[in-house]
């Protein structure tokens, strides 16, 4: 018997040897270390057209076990602007154990313009057309394209088929949060739907104080209802103040031998 329990006290003890030893083994080989993301300065600045590689430049990680893993930094997220045209970029880089650390910074954009909305053709109507004014209207972005889904249109007095001048509000907010306002004037009048139609190159148009605008060039064409060109002559009367911020209308009209008159509006943004 007390052989038995001798052996079995020595075989205890082996056991507690070996566990001893394996565990102290894998505490060596576990790598309990975080790695480190290093960031060259607090902010920076780039253009809209950078690409992701400009916003890792001056970034760097390393690891005690994995050693230099730069390579493996991803840009997490990018905030709404915090200020200006700045907003703050998380950065995040794992090693091969799993372990993650994260750095931050600013980045400003100097040639951002806020979002650009824009118009398919004339908010011109006739009273016979049915009409739906989201599929005239569209947005761009500097930061995230075409933005368009995210337009909100409102009125308080837009009637459709009935004549008047009326006002539409646009909203469109980007991904950093920056919000565009802008109101557009929307006309609808007596127009028979086989008069000319006068194309624009453009149906909106940004400027800025001071800068001269000649509306004649923005003339595409005038066509007829079936979509064939004329020659038709194009009248042009404009409100435009180009020393004075606010919205103006250029009007272009043409007459054909009915005496059917068309009518498209080119709506001019005078900014600060």
């Amino acid at each position: 018997m007390k052989l038995f329990k001798m052996s079995i006290i020595i075989l205890f003890c082996i056991t507690f040897v070996v566990f001893g030893v394996v565990f102290a083994v894998s505490s060596l080989s576990n790598d309990n270390t975080i790695p480190k993301i290093t960031v060259e300065s607090d902010s920076i600045e780039l253009s809209v057209k950078d690409d992701e590689s400009k916003l890792l430049e001056g970034v760097t990680a390393y690891d005690e076990k994995d050693g230099d893993i730069t390579d493996k930094i991803i840009v997490e997220s990018i905030s709404r602007f915090i200020s200006g045209a700045t907003c703050k970029v998380t950065y995040t880089v794992c090693d091969s154990d799993n372990h993650v650390s994260s750095a931050f910074r600013q980045v400003t954009y100097t040639d951002y313009v806020p979002t650009r909305i824009w118009l398919k053709d004339s908010l011109c109507f006739s009273q016979l057309q049915n009409v739906k004014l989201m599929d005239y209207i569209t947005a761009t972005d500097v930061l995230d394209g075409d933005i368009s889904n995210n337009i909100i249109v409102t009125s308080s007095d837009f009637k459709d088929k009935t004549i008047g001048n009326y006002t539409i509000s646009l909203r469109v907010t980007n991904s950093v949060g920056d919000t565009t306002i802008r109101e557009f004037p929307v006309t609808v009048e007596e127009r028979s739907l086989y008069a000319p139609i006068i194309k624009l190159s453009t149906y909106v148009l940004y400027t800025k104080v001071g800068q001269k605008i000649n509306v004649n060039n923005y003339i595409d064409g005038v066509y007829t209802y079936q979509g064939d060109r004329t020659d038709l002559d194009v009248t042009v009367e404009s409100d435009i103040n180009i020393n004075q911020p606010g919205v103006y209308q250029a009007h272009y009209y043409a007459t054909d031998k009915q005496g059917r008159t068309g009518h498209s509006i080119l709506i001019m943004n005078v900014d600060e």
